[in-house]
């Protein structure tokens, strides 16, 4: 297996004059897991959106001992899965999945869990399981 590191460090970061990263260092593995553990309003989502390039700041973000100030401009080498959720818990994955024109059979081929669930309403599944839809 090749092992891939993402490393971030001398993240600063602040809003409105108030101080939320001060020198912050993570280093990532491919095969390892990593906690990012906080109280709420404490930077986590900053430190994960400043690694993704999609919030500025001072920082030195690197793939692979190689400097990458826009993630998400390389989808084959760093994702991001957000928090939050847009779809109405009302709706079903059929529905989601005929208004966005999707094809069902694909994402189920790459998530069989949701096999059985092409009916199912948002409303009954998880919040991860929202996400990745």
């Amino acid at each position: 297996m090749i092992v891939h590191i993402l490393e971030a460090d001398s993240i600063q970061f602040g809003i409105e004059g108030r101080r939320i990263l001060s020198d912050i260092y993570l280093k990532c593995e491919t095969g390892k897991i990593v906690g990012l553990l906080g109280r709420n309003g404490q930077g986590k989502s900053c430190v994960m959106k400043i690694i993704f390039g999609s919030l500025k700041c001072e920082s030195s973000v690197r793939i692979d001992h190689l400097p990458r100030r826009q993630g998400f401009n390389n989808p084959e080498t760093l994702l991001y899965l957000p928090q939050f959720n847009f779809i109405p818990k009302s709706f079903s994955l059929k529905r989601i999945f005929r208004d966005f024109e999707l094809d069902y059979s694909h994402f189920q081929n790459l998530f069989p869990e949701f096999r059985e669930r092409y009916n199912a309403s948002v409303h009954n599944i998880s919040g991860g399981e929202r996400r990745l839809i």
